[in-house]
């Protein structure tokens, strides 16, 4: 039977395709999101979630993310709602966060209990040199709420870390 990683591309996509995509093309990825259009910010997803569905071989699907781009000072924010997640440790959403100094931070939102009385979410961040941060769980997965969390972090001076945990052993 194949593992969670070995079968689902929702989990590939939020948790290795997309972030290191981001954290090794880092400057074709923000001029992507600066100058592209909505459009070539949709292809740009798409293209990615046709490779994840390689990568696991799955029967190619569609999938129309909601992409919305917020800003508070000089720090931007571009988050991707991900397909319905199916099993645990698959992401609701996808935030990347950049500012004029061109540092990126990458942030998703991952299911940890999908019973529909009781979902439960952990906000979580991976970083360029592959470590996985737990802020916390969460019930609310509106994604105004993502949005906020994300932004208000990226101000935060202090990080409330929960633990650390290299790439790939989430």
């Amino acid at each position: 039977m194949k593992t969670l990683r070995e079968r689902s591309s929702r989990y590939w996509l939020a948790h290795k395709i997309l972030p290191n995509y981001i954290f090794t093309n880092t400057k074709l990825f923000l001029e992507k999101v600066c100058t592209g259009s909505d459009t070539d910010v949709y292809r740009f997803i798409n293209f990615l979630w046709e490779r994840a569905q390689r990568k696991v071989a799955e029967k190619p699907t569609v999938y129309m993310p909601q992409v919305i781009k917020e800003e508070r000072e000089d720090t931007k924010v571009l988050v991707m709602s991900m397909p319905i997640p199916e099993a645990t440790l698959e992401a609701y959403y996808v935030g990347v966060v950049y500012n004029n100094a061109k540092e990126v931070r990458y942030f998703v939102l991952e299911s940890s209990n999908l019973v529909e009385e009781d979902v439960i979410a952990c906000m979580c961040e991976w970083t360029k040199d592959g470590k996985h941060l737990n802020y916390g769980f969460t019930k609310d997965i509106a994604i105004e709420n993502f949005i906020k969390f994300i932004l208000d972090e990226c101000m935060n001076e202090e990080y409330k870390i929960l633990c650390i945990n290299p790439l790939g052993t989430d």
